[in-house]
């Protein structure tokens, strides 16, 4: 009940049934929060007499409605706010209330309940509604919405145009969503690459598809995947008329090393950003949108996730050498925790003194970050108010984008196959996650355990594996065994 005491219940808020102002609901208290003069009886008197002027005060707001059939006053079931816990209205609170007052007793018992007035019932049923739409809305990334939203605009002019429903109840009309599917992958107009041409990708509409089931079972409980059985086929028959698919790209250590070396051998300030993104996504296993901003999660439209300033900490010995660096993603993929790990210099033992100095050159991963740690600290003393935002990978405060990332691969790489390190980049599709599946392989090869790069990389299920390739080296150890 506390939040709701935060949230609902604000001070000069008029009560329609009685005269004077309405006295603010106090918060719950806990026997803690009292003097340790007070005796333990006066204590447990204080707070029941407090949740005694609370009940009271709920009660006053929702007994006389039940009564009568008058209209519900505005101030009872207005909303504060755009978030979740702001739809929770007065009335729906003092409701909340007295369902758990009225089912309270010994189990087993039958109470008899009349319904409430249609007044009362049509405004909580609307607050519960607007409640279960934001916390639906509130699951998904904003960009999905922003997605789903566009698909369904497509689908409904298509059905207006029509004339057909929107709404896709009996097998007899699933079929429309068969043909809405032929003409995105068709016919539908797409730009790629500054050139124009007919027809989406196959992954493409199989998108805007789900959009529209997710519409119709979210908002209308309709199942539509059992109605229609068409539309998956015409996803296939788009994937064939498109061939098969280029296979994914993997960076390879010696790509990895001339790529960053390049980069860092150029010394301006973008290009060393730009290298210090790309070892976050190699040796890190980091999705780019924790590095830097991308189309979907960027800082201009508030849903960036990428690693802060703050949450990075480098672990050093007493004579100011680096030792580890601890980093925590507070908005990364997985959301059901904060994710906080620690990546160790090269030499690092159980005990400072037995490490091997030595191992830890001027490009490992620890010693970098280590100094760009530093750097921001110079910049944050400048510019003091941007120490809880401040990307930890910046360009004078600013973030990357993936398109630096992409560019800086896709030139490293063609040069790469220029010099026999890699194949031709042209025969694979080659994207920002190409780091993180490198990255993966370079440890699954040299027998780092499947616990430990799940851990790194941050998945939570066997998906991690088709991020590791079989490289030569993990083929040749199955060459004679036989003979």
């Amino acid at each position: 009940m506390k939040p709701l005491t935060r949230t609902l219940f604000r001070p000069h808020r008029v009560n329609p049934f009685s005269v004077g102002p309405l006295e603010p609901l106090e918060p719950l208290p806990q026997l803690s929060d009292y003097n340790s003069r007070f005796s333990d009886d006066y204590r447990e008197f204080l707070l029941k007499r407090k949740l005694e002027k609370r009940a009271a005060l709920l009660a006053a707001a929702v007994e006389p409605i039940v009564e009568t059939n008058n209209e519900i006053p505005l101030s009872l079931e207005q909303m504060t706010g755009d978030e979740p816990k702001d739809a929770v209205t007065f009335l729906v609170a003092a409701y909340a209330d007295k369902i758990k007052k009225m089912v309270a007793g010994a189990t087993g018992m039958n109470i008899p309940l009349i319904p409430l007035p249609k007044p009362q019932r049509t405004a909580i049923t609307a607050a519960l509604r607007e409640m279960s739409d934001r916390l639906i809305d509130c699951s998904v990334e904003k960009t999905t919405l922003a997605n789903d939203e566009r698909g369904n605009r497509y689908w409904n002019a298509h059905c207006d145009l029509l004339g057909i429903d929107r709404v896709i109840s009996t097998k007899e009309n699933a079929n429309a969503v068969a043909e809405f599917a032929a003409l995105l992958g068709l016919a539908w107009p797409v730009k790629a690459d500054g050139i124009c041409k007919r027809g989406m990708q196959a992954g493409s509409v199989s998108s805007i598809l789900g959009s529209i089931r997710k519409s119709h079972q979210l908002k209308h409980n309709v199942e539509l995947k059992a109605l229609d059985h068409r539309s998956g086929r015409v996803i296939k028959g788009l994937k064939k008329i498109a061939g098969p698919q280029k296979p994914l790209h993997r960076l390879n250590s010696a790509c990895y090393k001339n790529i960053v070396s390049d980069l860092r051998s150029t010394n301006t300030q973008k290009s060393l950003a730009i290298a210090d993104a790309i070892a976050w996504c190699f040796e890190g296993l980091f999705r780019v949108s924790e590095i830097c901003d991308t189309n979907g999660h960027n800082r201009s439209e508030g849903t960036q996730r990428y690693l802060v300033d703050a949450d990075v900490h480098s672990h050093r010995t007493t004579t100011g050498r680096p030792r580890s660096i601890q980093f925590t993603l507070r908005k990364t993929k997985q959301k059901t925790e904060i994710q906080t790990r620690k990546i160790w210099a090269a030499g690092c033992q159980p005990d400072a003194g037995d490490d091997n100095v030595a191992a830890s050159t001027g490009n490992d991963f620890v010693v970098r970050m280590n100094k760009r740690k530093i750097e921001n600290a110079a910049f944050l003393v400048k510019h003091p108010s941007r120490a809880l935002d401040l990307p930890f990978i910046n360009i004078n405060g600013q973030p990357l984008h993936r398109n630096d990332i992409q560019d800086a691969l896709q030139r490293g790489l063609q040069r790469c196959f220029e010099i026999n390190l890699c194949n031709d980049p042209k025969l694979y599709r080659v994207g920002t996650h190409t780091c993180r599946r490198g990255g993966a392989t370079l440890y699954y090869e040299n027998g780092i355990s499947d616990k430990s790069i799940m851990w790194l990389g941050r998945w939570q299920s066997i998906a991690w594996l088709v991020y590791p390739e079989v490289t030569d080296k993990g083929a040749q150890l199955m060459s004679g065994l036989v003979w």
